[in-house]
């Protein structure tokens, strides 16, 4: 009985001379394809913001809950730095940005791939997502907001951006 059951493993085993179908698949890492985006205004903001974005940037790890959007705070500035923002491992992160006076426009400078929203009503998306005019050629993109009132508002990023962004918040007036 051992000697059928090993004459049958041998008749179903492949044939070592015969040439195996061994298919390696070449899977080097796929690159995000850029997104279609209208250019932005080459002024003085973007080309402060496109300059900042060849700095180190300061590490700040974003929450993972609106509740927690406190723990991770940016107060634009006519000359601020630039972030390096890691969201949390899945899902949708969070940050407080400060407002210091009502009536406010505020540049975002972020890495293109990142997506976010400020669901406020005193808080207006004046231009939507462009490409930094300074830099086009660069992987930034541009947003303006305006605040109608100062305080303390949530970004969102959404589950799909990057789990580090670089971003910068400048004010315009």
């Amino acid at each position: 009985m051992i000697n059928a059951l090993l004459l049958a493993l041998a008749c179903t085993a492949p044939d070592s001379s015969e040439p195996q179908d061994t298919q390696v698949l070449d899977t080097a890492p796929e690159e995000l394809p850029r997104r279609e985006l209208p250019d932005g205004v080459d002024d003085a903001f973007s080309q402060q913001a496109c300059g900042l974005f060849e700095e180190t940037g300061e590490a700040m790890v974003i929450a993972g809950s609106e509740a927690e959007a406190g723990q991770a705070l940016i107060v634009p500035s006519g000359d601020t730095l630039v972030h390096r923002l890691e969201l949390p491992e899945s899902g949708p992160g969070y940050l407080t940005v400060e407002v210091p006076e009502w009536m406010s426009t505020i540049r975002f400078f972020a890495d293109e791939q990142a997506t976010y929203s400020i669901d406020h009503v005193d808080a207006e998306e004046l231009t939507g997502i462009r490409r930094a005019g300074a830099c086009p050629d660069t992987e930034i993109h541009d947003n303006r907001y305006a605040f109608h009132a100062w305080g303390s508002y949530v970004l969102r990023f959404d589950e799909d951006s990057p789990r580090e962004i670089w971003f910068v918040a400048l004010i315009e007036s």
